[in-house]
């Protein structure tokens, strides 16, 4: 080969190294990274086969995240210990690297690992992957080839070594870097999970209190969410938000007395605009909590009408946010298909005869049209995928605790 191929082929791989290094630096999904560094050793070190493999420090094992080539597969999550009896082993508990140009002659090869994937290694070469000291794994290469296209065997020298060495580097940063999000991910996931059972506990408080049924919030929740996919939207994080303001959304109702809330005939005009301020009392109070504040146009605005009647602001048409008039039709089939102390609850003919009245004065004509066009039988589905909440009378046989806040 010439020397300006070489420099050539040597420019081409210098390349190819940047840019592999700019992207496993930036990637934080760890499968994503381990598949790229896998493939990338190979086509810039040009071998048969490659393989990343990560200490276990807990078990004491070395165990195969990642391999490139025909026998890749059959490695996938392959453990064996930690010694110096294999080639990752010893490099590993050296922290030196490696190169075998004849596997036979090798103590350090003991060849249980091809008999197990029916590969044949003939040269290997593996170098150690370490961070901030400590090391994490090692890469090998397997089976060097002549050249781009010839599949004629080569030897390992010392110039892959270090070419495999700086890649090394970059693949051990990018890994730990993709493993300490993936933990703040899976830490972040816990604290949500905590938090939204804390929310939906809230919630259950509420609708106990409010309604003397179980269940309401989680109802409306799960038809809110539904509803909201269909209608188009699907980003999870506006989704999620879309939940926590359907599960909140009567929190205002905390600050109003019992003698309104529980009253069990008509309120006059004076208790109604103290029952009125409950969506802006919600909203007031969650606003303090960064992490629902996407989840307040539910609960400030889920008592507007289309037509402009509703409150607290009286907003028109499109004027109301889409997640609470998507949650008021959800929110008030819940509302006049369950039985409540003072009423029977309508049948679906009656709730969707109710729907069509009111679709286009109190509700977003689109959003009726949505719903409706689901049909009953999907939301009794979707009422039994939310189970049983026990009521008021199951929980408090005695009758419900008083307001402390409030006037029983």
């Amino acid at each position: 080969m010439s020397t300006a191929q070489t420099l050539d082929d040597e420019l081409s791989s210098l390349a190819t190294f940047y840019e592999l290094g700019s992207y496993i630096c930036s990637e934080l999904n760890l499968d994503e990274v381990l598949t790229r560094i896998s493939w990338a050793v190979v086509n810039l070190m040009q071998t048969e086969a490659s393989s990343i493999i990560t200490v276990d420090e807990a078990n004491n094992q070395l165990t195969f995240e990642a391999a490139y080539g025909v026998a890749a597969s059959r490695l996938s999550k392959f453990t064996f210990p930690r010694n110096e009896k294999s080639v990752a082993g010893w490099v590993v508990m050296t922290g030196q690297p490696l190169i075998i140009n004849n596997t036979h002659n090798s103590p350090h090869f003991s060849g249980n690992i091809d008999r197990d994937t029916h590969f044949v290694t003939r040269n290997i070469l593996c170098v150690p992957m370490s961070v901030k000291g400590k090391i994490i794994g090692c890469i090998e290469v397997l089976n060097k080839k002549a050249g781009t296209i010839s599949e004629v065997p080569a030897d390992f020298n010392d110039l892959d070594m270090v070419r495999l060495s700086a890649m090394s580097s970059q693949a051990a940063v990018a890994i730990d870097n993709a493993r300490q999000y993936q933990r703040v991910e899976s830490a972040m996931s816990e604290l949500n999970a905590s938090y939204y059972q804390c929310l939906l506990f809230l919630s259950d408080t509420i609708d106990l209190r409010d309604s003397n049924t179980g269940g309401h919030c989680r109802r409306v929740v799960k038809y809110t969410r539904n509803l909201a996919e269909h209608l188009g939207i699907s980003d999870p994080k506006e989704l999620t938000d879309i939940e926590y303001g359907a599960l909140l959304h009567d929190v205002g109702k905390l600050k109003i007395e019992d003698r309104i809330l529980r009253k069990p005939g008509p309120l006059d005009e004076d208790e109604w605009k103290i029952m009125r301020m409950h969506p802006q009392y919600g909203s007031d109070g969650l606003s303090q909590i960064k992490f629902l504040w996407r989840a307040l146009p539910i609960v400030l605005y889920h008592h507007e009408h289309w037509d402009g009647s509703g409150y607290p602001e009286g907003r028109v048409g499109e004027d109301i946010p889409i997640e609470a008039r998507i949650f008021a039709v959800c929110d008030a089939f819940d509302a006049i298909t369950s039985v409540r102390p003072y009423k029977e609850a309508m049948s679906y003919t009656e709730a969707r005869e109710y729907f069509l009245r009111e679709r286009g004065r109190i509700y977003d004509p689109k959003v009726v049209d949505a719903f409706l066009a689901l049909g009953e039988s999907h939301w009794v589905k979707l009422l039994a995928e939310v189970g049983h909440s026990p009521s008021l009378n199951e929980l408090f046989p005695g009758g419900f605790p008083p307001n402390p806040n409030g006037t029983a």
